[in-house]
């Protein structure tokens, strides 16, 4: 069959490929599409964000039926990552001003007040209308930290990939520390807890402005729902990498694109951007600013 997207033409013979060659080419026509700024129909992009996981993905979680021992489960990926992200902001302070490294007892404490009836109620329901669908755990340091610890931290993360981060934005460096974080110190907690999800949310699917004002439509009845901010987004990539997942491959773009729809766009030039992330398919980390206009979806997190 061929494939017409904006003017170009592909050939490719679906029934001829094997599922990790069909999700690899469907990511490989996105990917392209972003780089030169296309907007893809959604059909298109949908191939790519149904994408096969990748086998170590799987290990995040699997369902049982007990839903929240499932949930908490994930407790120790998640403080691997914690670990990682505390590590890396005191790579960046004085002595005086280190974080204090919480105990994992503590972040069990913390989990079991925050994951209530509510949250549990509307995991459990996504998790019955999609079989597919997996969580990922975040325990992100209850602190603020500045968009230069932010970003050092992004070059700390790429220590540990096959390529050292590659910044082509410091699009961060035009947010306060409390929005580049997303946390709330003054509640006393050591933890932001957060569930993300493997697959993108459809239902916000497109501009930033719709994105923003579908999830405050969803909001509506599930007012813990929640974007994720710069600081969470790399709190999921050492959590995912704390979990065992080698982040390298064709799926790696869709196990990692996240993009802070959440925060008040920032001006460059003529267009509106937000803070975006993704490791590409070699293993490498990019930190980029990301277009509000482009059609895209996102993921929507239980907060």
């Amino acid at each position: 069959m061929e494939l017409e997207i904006n003017g170009l033409t592909v050939e490719v013979k679906p029934a001829e490929l094997d599922n990790d060659q069909l999700t690899g080419l469907a990511q490989e026509v996105l990917t392209a599409a972003n780089e030169r700024g296309l907007e893809l129909p959604f059909a298109t992009g949908a191939v790519a964000v149904e994408g096969a996981m990748q086998a170590d993905e799987v290990a995040e979680t699997s369902h049982d039926p007990d839903v929240k021992e499932t949930i908490k489960s994930l407790l120790t990926p998640a403080y691997g990552g914690y670990q990682a992200i505390v590590e890396s902001v005191n790579g960046s302070r004085m002595d005086k001003e280190q974080l204090t490294v919480a105990e994992q007892k503590t972040a069990e404490t913390e989990f079991e007040e925050w994951f209530d009836e509510d949250r549990l109620a509307y995991v459990k329901k996504t998790m019955e209308a999609n079989p597919n669908l997996i969580w990922t755990l975040l325990a992100t340091p209850n602190v603020t930290v500045t968009a230069d610890e932010f970003l050092a931290g992004t070059k700390t993360f790429g220590e540990g990939q096959p390529y050292p981060t590659e910044i082509r934005s410091d699009i961060a460096k035009g947010y306060s520390p409390e929005e580049i974080s997303g946390t709330d110190p003054s509640n006393g907690k050591a933890f932001k807890f957060k569930l993300v999800p493997n697959r993108f949310t459809r239902e916000i699917h497109g501009e930033v402005p719709i994105q923003k004002a579908k999830l405050a439509g969803l909001q509506t009845e599930y007012p813990f729902l929640d974007s994720t901010s710069p600081l969470e987004d790399l709190t999921w990539l050492n959590t995912k990498r704390a979990s065992g997942q080698k982040l390298v491959g064709s799926s790696a773009y869709d196990a990692t694109y996240m993009h802070s729809f959440g925060l008040e766009p920032q001006r460059l030039g003529r267009d509106l951007f937000v803070p975006g992330l993704y490791v590409f398919d070699l293993g490498g980390l990019v930190v980029v600013r990301s277009w509000i206009g482009f059609s895209e979806v996102g993921r929507v997190s239980v907060g």
